[in-house]
């Protein structure tokens, strides 16, 4: 559980950082961001499309499925039944 907390958190603080840098980009009216994937935009402006933000929530979500995994991994070694 903790290390589930802990991916969540570790995505959270990335997905924020990310916003952070697309939020400059929105912002200013002499740059421009867009990328795509699989054929879609994913960022416009530097800012998640809707499309982009299924991809965000994805990114979460393994993190916290890193952070699971993990956890059990280190509580497995760390009491070795």
């Amino acid at each position: 559980m903790l290390g589930a907390l802990v991916g969540a958190l570790i995505g959270t603080v990335w997905t924020l950082l990310g916003l952070g840098m697309g939020l400059r980009t929105y912002l200013d009216d002499n740059s421009s961001y867009n990328t795509w994937s699989y054929g879609y935009q994913v960022t416009g402006d530097g800012l998640p499309t809707l499309i982009g933000w299924a991809f965000v929530l994805l990114d979460l979500l393994n993190f916290i499925f890193a952070g699971t995994i993990g956890g059990l991994a280190a509580r497995r070694v760390a009491l070795p039944t």
